[in-house]
């Protein structure tokens, strides 16, 4: 069904659906009133590029607007705004999210059915690098509680395709909806940057992607028709994550709106704090008759100096309480990070005399951690479904999707070595691993083969090593150790390490 029958087509409750002829210029103006020129929606993309250079540590054009609503005064102005580059050093949003956005802390297992169709799935997982992509999906996701995850395919330097995985942030794409429902997602616009080197004029700067075409756009807004492009996904290739369900509309960035203001804020005294720092002195004000006294002379805490007869040196402290910059600082953040379950004790890092204690302390952080895998589960699904799809044309990572299965990894709290070995071995008793998985695990370079031969080699090792042993204890005399060469009277020829064949026996 065409992208002009979806948006023509009547979805009033309790009546037949009726469908409108629609062609392309009607849809482009459309599109052009609702989305693209649409001052709100220009306006929602704008907070979203914001926040997103906050949290990719820029934003300092930003932070110059906010000295001049808060100052009025130029030089006021001037002499806290060279502090702004220097004043970045707490990334507020980074930090919050990083630590709330934990799913993909370590990487998650994806399998297909069939050994050769899986590792095609695995070959295409390490070229469009699954896991960082999909991490900084969780990140982006929490940030701005929705981002459009787009696989595609490109040709690279030498003219062979090869996979690509986009995560495109709401800065840079619209997401259009049926005209009669707000929450029906029926397409995606997004935003491309394209130069020529041929000076083409009609250049596009949007692409649309709905269930049945990929439609280019101009600048001036029309669709570019000798681009359309058909496919038979039977979908949007690629997959709209949502954080929260659409509740009247598809998302809303709002609900991080508290992080950016601290964000703001936080910058805001750090600014005032290395500023104040650095006019902190206490200034020699100098009275009396100065007339012979010498210029230019350097006034330093490590020289002073020098006055004739009559003149008088007193001092003026113009320092601030540096210490209610940091204190405002601190509050601020910390409570914009609890209003999002992090504790700030773990934003201190207290009570961290034990793993038990630390683990404690951040299971809020672990509930949100699960609560976040209910959505991303089924994003991961559609996003295995969306490559399949997508990359069926590349031979070397085309694979399907029969038996899919995900298993997103539990980080613990890192324990110590020996720790960490006594629940190995607790676990391979239980029979809920092996040594090779084991192997694997912490060499995840490995093939199963491989790590097989790896503990073979090192079963071997042992058996050397204990051999070496017994002879050497034997040799030193060790009660109840075999003599080496002695024989054992049940089977009446030499056996190494019988019962009851000890020194002292022979």
């Amino acid at each position: 069904m065409s992208l002009l029958d979806v948006m023509g087509t009547s979805l009033v409750a309790g009546v037949d659906p009726v469908t409108t002829p629609l062609d392309w210029p009607d849809l482009a103006g459309y599109l052009r009133r609702r989305y693209w020129d649409n001052r709100e929606n220009q306006a929602r993309k704008a907070d979203a590029a914001v926040r997103q250079r906050f949290y990719m540590g820029k934003g300092n054009t930003e932070m110059e607007l906010v000295l001049a609503e808060v100052f009025s005064d130029p030089e006021v102005i001037r002499l806290r705004a060279q502090w702004i580059r220097h004043a970045k050093f707490n990334n507020v949003l980074r930090r919050a999210v990083n630590e709330l956005a934990t799913v993909y802390s370590q990487p998650a297992q994806r399998l297909v059915a069939d050994d050769e169709n899986n590792a095609r799935y695995q070959q295409m997982q390490r070229r469009v690098r699954m896991d960082e992509v999909m991490q900084r999906v969780n990140r982006l996701g929490y940030l701005h509680r929705a981002v459009f995850v787009y696989p595609r395919v490109r040709k690279d330097a030498a003219g062979k395709n090869e996979p690509v995985l986009e995560v495109v942030t709401p800065d840079r794409f619209d997401a259009i909806t049926h005209p009669h429902d707000p929450t029906l997602v029926v397409a995606i616009s997004i935003d491309l940057n394209i130069s020529s080197v041929t000076g083409l004029h009609r250049l596009p700067a949007h692409i649309v992607l709905s269930a049945t075409e990929m439609i280019e756009v101009d600048s001036a807004g029309q669709f570019i028709e000798s681009t359309i492009k058909t496919h038979s996904h039977g979908r949007i290739p690629g997959v709209l994550y949502l954080v929260d369900p659409p509740s009247g509309e598809v998302f809303d960035s709002s609900a991080t709106d508290d992080l950016e203001a601290a964000h703001r804020a936080v910058w805001f005294e750090n600014i005032l704090l290395l500023k104040e720092s650095k006019s902190a002195t206490k200034q020699t004000l100098v009275t009396g008759d100065v007339s012979a006294t010498a210029r230019n002379q350097v006034d330093d805490s490590e020289r002073s100096a020098h006055l004739q007869d009559g003149a008088t040196a007193t001092t003026l402290d113009r320092s601030m309480d540096l210490s209610m910059f940091r204190t405002t600082a601190q509050n601020i953040y910390e409570t914009a990070a609890a209003n999002h379950g992090i504790p700030p004790s773990t934003l201190a890092h207290q009570g961290v005399q034990s793993a038990e204690a630390r683990e404690l302390q951040r299971t809020p952080l672990k509930e949100l951690r699960l609560q976040q895998q209910v959505p991303l589960r089924d994003v991961e699904r559609d996003l295995a479904e969306v490559q399949s799809a997508v990359y069926a044309e590349i031979p070397d990572v085309a694979f399907d999707t029969e038996g899919w299965r995900i298993d997103f990894a539990d980080p613990q709290t890192p324990l110590g070595q020996k720790e960490a070995l006594e629940v190995f071995e607790h676990m391979r008793k239980l029979g809920m691993t092996s040594t090779i998985a084991w192997v694997m695990e912490r060499n995840p370079d490995l093939t199963y083969d491989q790590a097989k031969a790896l503990v073979e080699s090192w079963l071997k090792d042992e058996e050397w090593r204990v051999e070496k042993m017994r002879t050497m204890q034997a040799m030193s005399g060790a009660p109840g150790m075999p003599v080496p060469g002695s024989v054992n009277p049940q089977v009446g020829k030499p056996q190494f390490g019988a019962v009851g064949d000890t020194q002292e026996a022979a």
